[in-house]
């Protein structure tokens, strides 16, 4: 995620285990853009979706606010080429501490959002 050419690379990082855990990870190039409580009102909004049981709902949402950040600092071009994949990584470690088969299949949505730039 750090070898983008614009350095604006952003990874959702959730831990979905006993101690449910959300980041979002986003390269240098946003530092001097977003502020750090804009990235923390998502992750609070996505955890307050996932306390509901709103797995699904709460993912989509996550990934259309980040994407529309991601747009507003750095709009398509014409040129533009998607430098990082698009899917979702789930440690298969990680699986038997899973116990909401709804929170990895929203996760598993992910897969099919498509790139940010549109």
């Amino acid at each position: 995620m750090w070898d983008t050419a614009e350095n604006n690379g952003v990874l959702l990082y959730v831990i979905l285990a006993e101690q449910k855990k959300i980041e979002i990870v986003a390269d240098r190039s946003f530092a001097d853009r977003v502020m750090t409580v804009d990235w923390q009102r998502i992750c609070v909004e996505m955890e307050e979706a996932f306390a509901k049981g709103s797995y699904e709902v709460g993912t989509l949402a996550a990934l259309d606010r980040i994407s529309a950040i991601a747009r507003l600092h750095f709009p398509a071009r014409g040129d533009d080429q998607n430098e990082l994949p698009n899917t979702t990584a789930l440690l298969r470690t990680a699986l038997p501490l899973i116990k909401n088969r709804s929170a990895m299949a929203a996760l598993s949505l992910t897969r099919q959002r498509g790139p940010i730039h549109k």
